[in-house]
């Protein structure tokens, strides 16, 4: 680990004692003493083991040094006291000790905290990658998200590794391609936005080389050699990603082309290193954060501190051989930030630094006086703050997150490490302090200070909070309930750990707001999780702001989502993490009950934005259009949701009014929609989140069903394949078109034909055309889960019908569901065709019929068609399913479960045997793993032999839908039965009052 030394040898960064950190006079050394050998010949010795003289003269045994007893003069007074002192001491020693009257880490404490971090052996996480387990360092966000998991659930509950980055395979298939150089106007831009970014919080490069370097290159390519075009390159990568907002899924992450061809310069290791190689070192170093390549960044930065060593710049360069002060200055702060980059990523790792600080002599950061004007060197104290910083950061991590033997106990380890931040705060320049939330916004320097020294502390602290966690959970256990005991000390130490996520979390959402944070900045995005993971903690410890620090998790775990949504790495790693510990208490899970704002704290939210508010509640929104405000979304989350797009796409900021939603103007349904043609996304774009993230860890552990979403969003083509030759597809088309015309002929003009799922089925056309037949409007509203699918459906819907306004809503039925709440057009005609209303458990298909309930009007129809038994359909329903289209579409199936699980290397057609099942009324498969599985991204094995039973198919008698119907309230008569199966079709309404 980092910086073994005592606490003798170390002085805290910024004391009036001279340090390896803190420039000025050395203490004067006392006068060396000769060997033996030189003393007797009356020479002068060098000093060392052996000396110079008696290693010449093959004499190294017999050189030795004389001991010394040295004579000091000492008082009678001091003498006398001492002898006192050594008197009371054995006499307190001989009395019975009282117990201490005032909390403290007593022995019972740290017995009970010098054990609450580290395991006794490291922890290797098996990635099932032949002889290579992962290293998890315990000091790692993630591996604390873990530790937080495992401690609310059951001791099970494994890590969740790190999948999410950019992979080697792809970045040396780039690395090996020609990325073509970007044209003046773009490589200007590029450049001048990755200085900006980069050059205010670290120094890596001068900025008036670069940009000289950049306009020679672009009149005279030829004349930049490899490293200038290098540096450049990797700048046009940094530039690229921070001007970027979204990443799109079809093409590389930003500015990777231009990141895999600077790697190009990594090939060769320079004998003779120049600084330009250093400075690469660091910009790839800084860019391999936003991939989530951490592990690359870390190597890139100690590899960097190794070509500093080499070349010198640890130590001070005479001025008689460096007279240019520039020249000395930029040496001096590419040094100070690669040891700030192999300190900070080491920290967030907890790994091992590069460099002792003992073997460190050159000068801190400066301000030079230069011959020419040049803002190429910065305020250098917020440069020194920042590696001092960096420097403490390595020094928790070897005092806390170590398994060596400590002679203090955590608690006061962790105390310490606060006391040396204060210090650090107290030391602190009055530009580089934050000032009150009243005051103008902080520039970008303190800000991202703050948010670096909230992180050490938080790393510092969480240990401690951990502890105080599972003693929280173990007092829930008991009955009658107790209050945990938990000492003063580690209450105080948790409550530092809580109030610094408060902070940042804080300052990150008011950066989201003002539009600073940068989508794929690696930075904001981590300390954006660390927040919240510990204000998840706090939302499960009954203290005082509980309430509203799960607020704040909610928050941060939506703009996690929000980031990754827009293809940042970290962030969809972090995500998994968040997930998850929604995923094992409720708590964390249940969405906040927000309280609607007031006026004034609309206005206050939105003052520095210069931005109206009407907050009346639930409605649709004015903002250049008119968007549908849905009711099940609180208005504070939707207001963060606004403001995101604002920020991304709105200069200056727009005026925004919220009005409320009532029956005076919830008009026809075909108002509230754009263009006819169009297809509307109502959640469907993120529905991915719901069945991946909840039913399908659950399905592999055995608790649960497996989604069928995964089939209709992977798989839909190969879906509609099978349902156009499906004997149910034809038989209730022949029930549809018989019965068509009585359906219509109960609905009047103006209806809205709602199609739930519609699965590029003709099924509905039976009925537009008995619309048209009967001289009645009607509009046309197709429901479902593929996207491209339903574009497809809704132009072939145009194509047909081309006087009939046709509608795409893409989501799923319980998207659906809050969608028709905040519609009432004139009737609607629910369409549930195809065996999927009552295709489920009694008490689901009840709930449906409850939700519908819900929906009906006395003039809407719901049609449902449901196959059932009829007890000589074995054969026909067993060859319905063994058939080559049926085989595509399971396979991938099977791929869609394992990319989303994280199952790596199994080939889906292999991996596991289907056997068509029918079990009394009740269609499924039996499913088997052939050889052992990990999902990698649940943390669940999946054992050869293990079997699940699969696309769950009920078939229902036609007692058993019209009493289900009964039970709720609604109305149900039977349309028709097809001659050559059990498909039969019903008609649905509200039972009459």
């Amino acid at each position: 680990m980092a910086e073994n030394q005592s606490d003798s040898d170390k002085e805290d960064v910024g004391s009036s004692t001279v340090t390896p950190l803190s420039p000025g006079k050395r203490q004067r050394k006392t006068k060396s003493t000769a060997c033996r050998r030189c003393h007797a010949r009356k020479v002068k010795c060098s000093g060392g083991q052996p000396c110079e003289n008696c290693r010449q003269a093959s004499k190294g045994a017999e050189c030795s040094y004389p001991r010394k007893n040295r004579l000091v003069k000492v008082s009678q007074q001091y003498i006398d006291d001492l002898i006192a002192e050594n008197q009371r001491l054995r006499q307190d020693d001989a009395k019975p000790r009282p117990e201490p009257s005032i909390p403290d880490v007593s022995s019972t404490e740290t017995s009970s905290l010098q054990g609450t971090l580290l395991e006794e052996r490291p922890w290797f996480f098996d990635m099932n990658v032949l002889h290579t387990p992962v290293l998890i360092g315990e000091a790692s966000d993630a591996a604390f998200a873990t530790r937080f998991r495992q401690a609310i659930s059951e001791p099970g509950h494994s890590h969740i590794p790190r999948v999410n980055y950019a992979p080697d395979e792809r970045l040396l298939a780039l690395s090996d391609q020609d990325c073509p150089w970007p044209i003046p106007s773009r490589a200007r831009l590029l450049v001048n936005v990755a200085l900006k970014y980069v050059s205010r919080t670290y120094y890596i490069v001068r900025k008036s080389q670069i940009l000289e370097g950049l306009e020679q290159t672009i009149v005279n390519p030829h004349s930049a050699d490899s490293l200038l075009r290098s540096k450049l390159w990797v700048l046009f990568a940094i530039g690229e990603m921070y001007s970027t907002r979204t990443a799109a899924k079809d093409r590389n992450f930003p500015g990777m082309a231009y990141f895999a061809r600077a790697t190009r310069i990594l090939r060769i290791i320079s004998e003779r290193p120049r600084i330009d190689a250093i400075e690469i070192r660091l910009l790839l170093s800084f860019y391999s954060l936003a991939l989530n390549r951490r592990y690359t960044a870390y190597a890139l930065a100690g590899s960097s501190v190794r070509l500093s060593v080499v070349m010198g710049l640890h130590l001070n360069v005479p001025e008689s051989q460096l007279r240019d002060a520039g020249a000395r200055e930029h040496r001096n702060r590419v040094w100070w930030t690669a040891y700030s980059f192999d300190r900070m990523w080491a920290s967030r790792l907890g790994h091992p630094v590069t460099i002792q600080d003992d073997d460190i002599e050159v000068d801190l950061p400066t301000d030079p006086v230069l011959d020419t004007p040049s803002d190429d060197f910065a305020d250098s104290s917020y440069f020194i703050a920042g590696l001092r910083l960096a420097r403490l950061a390595a020094k928790v991590i070897n005092a806390i997150y170590t398994r060596r033997p400590q002679q203090k106990t955590l608690s006061q380890r962790v105390q310490e490490a606060l006391r040396d931040l204060r210090a650090f705060v107290e030391e602190l320049p009055p530009h580089l302090h934050i000032e009150p939330t009243d005051a103008p916004e902080p520039s970008p320097k303190p800000l991202s200070l703050h948010l670096y020294f909230n992180q050490v502390a938080i790393t510092a602290t969480r240990p401690i909070l951990l502890h105080v966690l599972r003693t929280h959970v173990s007092a829930w256990d008991t009955q009658p309930r107790t209050e945990p005991q938990i000492p003063v000390s580690a209450m105080t130490l948790s409550e530092a750990c809580i109030r610094c996520a408060r902070h940042s979390c804080r300052l990150l959402i008011d950066c989201w707001i003002d539009g600073s944070f940068a989508t794929f900045d690696y930075f904001y995005t981590q300390y954006l999780f660390s927040s919240a993971t510990v204000l998840a903690i706090s939302s499960l410890i009954d203290g005082k702001e509980c309430r509203s620090d799960k607020e704040q998790f909610e928050s941060a775990a939506q703009f996690l989502h929000q980031l990754k949504e827009n293809g940042n790495f970290a962030a969809e790693e972090f995500c998994r993490h968040v997930d998850a510990m929604k995923l094992v208490h409720p708590v964390l899970a249940v969405p906040f009950s927000w309280q609607l704002p007031t006026e004034q704290d609309c206005e206050r939210q939105w003052k520095s934005q210069k931005t109206t508010v009407v907050p009346t509640g639930n409605g649709i929104v004015s903002y250049h259009c008119q968007i549908l405000f849905l009711s099940s979304i609180p208005i504070n989350s939707f207001l963060l949701l606004l403001i995101q797009t604002i920020n991304l796409n709105s200069y200056p900021k727009p005026t925004l009014t919220i009005i409320s939603l009532t029956t005076d103007n919830m008009s026809s349904l075909s108002t509230a929609y754009p263009t006819d043609g169009e297809v509307i996304d109502i959640g469907g774009s993120s529905i991915n989140l719901t069945f991946v993230d909840d039913q399908l860890p659950k399905a592999f552990l055995g608790k649960g069903d497996f989604p069928k979403e995964i089939a209709y969003t992977s798989g839909m083509e190969k879906w509609n394949k099978i349902a156009d030759n499906s004997y149910q597809t034809s038989d209730e088309m022949t029930i549809i078109k018989a019965t068509a015309q009585q359906v219509v002929e109960q609905l009047p003009s103006g209806t809205h034909i709602i199609d739930l799922g519609a699965a590029n089925s003709k099924k509905f056309e039976p009925y537009v055309h008995e619309f048209i037949a009967q001289g009645k409007e009607c509009v046309y509203v197709a429901l479902d889960l593929s996207h491209a699918s339903l574009v497809e459906h809704i132009a072939k819907a145009k194509a047909t019908f081309p006087g009939v306004k046709c509608i795409g809503l893409y989501g799923s039925f319980e998207q659906g569901d809050v969608y028709f709440k905040q519609t009432r057009p004139v009737a609607r005609l629910f369409l549930s065709l195809g065996s999927i209303f009552y295709n489920a458990p009694d008490y689901m298909a009840k709930d449906r019929c409850i939700e519908f309930k819900g929906h009906m009007t006395p003039v809407d129809r719901l049609i449902v068609g449901q196959d059932g038994p009829t007890g000589a359909e074995a054969s026909q329903t067993h060859a319905a399913y063994n058939t080559v289209e049926y085989d595509a579409f399971f396979t991938t199936y099977l791929q869609g479960l394992q990319d989303h699980a994280g199952i790596v290397g199994a080939d889906p057609k292999t991996a596991w045997t289907v056997e068509s099942k029918l079990n009394k009324a009740m269609h499924y498969f039996d499913v088997t793993a052939t050889h052992d599985m990990y999902c990698i991204i649940f943390g669940i094995k999946v054992a050869a032999g293990t079997t699940f039973k699969m696309f769950k198919s009920w078939k229902r008698y036609e007692g058993e839908i019209h009493k289900l119907t009964n039970e709720v309230g609604l109305k149900i008569e039977t349309l028709g039965k097809a001659d050559n199966s059990g498909m039969r079709q019903y008609l649905i309404k509200a039972a009459e009052n």
